[in-house]
């Protein structure tokens, strides 16, 4: 397996460097127990993609990863999600 740690760190220091703060957006995956159930542990790696894409293409462009089996991560310019960081904020 592939340590996403490294290359974590790098994105995040070219972000850091360029002067741009780093947002992560964690989104949690429900109802993947179900769908390992039902669909077998052979079909994660494909609905995996498929929820990176859309987060990738609804954020226009982050960087995304998945944590585990029932996480993703995307890495998002923090000044371009204003409203976003308000809400999280709101949440705590």
């Amino acid at each position: 397996m592939e340590d996403f740690r490294l290359q974590l760190g790098e994105l995040l220091d070219g972000m850091l460097a360029s002067g741009q703060t780093p947002m992560f957006l964690v989104c949690d995956l429900d109802g993947i127990e179900y769908m390992k159930k039902v669909h077998g542990a052979e079909s994660l790696p494909k609905f995996h993609e498929a929820a990176i894409a859309a987060l990738t293409s609804t954020t226009n462009g982050a960087d995304a990863f998945t944590y585990g089996e029932s996480r993703i991560v995307a890495i998002l310019v923090a000044e371009d999600y204003d409203r976003l960081k308000t809400f999280a904020l709101i949440q705590k």
